[in-house]
């Protein structure tokens, strides 16, 4: 059960589960799950929260590789990011985000 939702800072939140923090997620989570304090969570839910938290945590790696190495292709991309540890979900999801956007090739 969600026990607490707090602020963390400008577009993250902490979220407790059964008074324990589960984890620091972003904002947007909360809608996008119908996160709300008092919520009976299912493993299904905790599961589609990790996944999609990794998938956000790929594409922002992605988009300072973008920057601070001048990477611009998928096969660059997935290698670093394969590199850094990231699951084939998370790595698959955030490459065709960035596709799609049109920020690589």
């Amino acid at each position: 059960m969600i026990t607490d939702i707090q602020s963390h800072d400008d577009d993250q939140i902490r979220l407790f589960l059964n008074h324990e923090q589960f984890g620091i997620l972003p904002t947007d989570f909360i809608l996008k799950f119908g996160l709300r304090v008092g919520l009976n969570i299912s493993h299904d839910t905790i599961v589609k929260l990790l996944q999609a938290e990794e998938v956000m945590r790929a594409k922002n790696f992605a988009i300072n590789l973008l920057h601070e190495k001048k990477i611009h292709t998928k096969p660059e991309f997935e290698k670093e990011l394969r590199r850094k540890g990231f699951s084939q979900e998370g790595i698959s999801a955030s490459i065709e985000d960035l596709e799609r956007t049109g920020l690589i090739k």
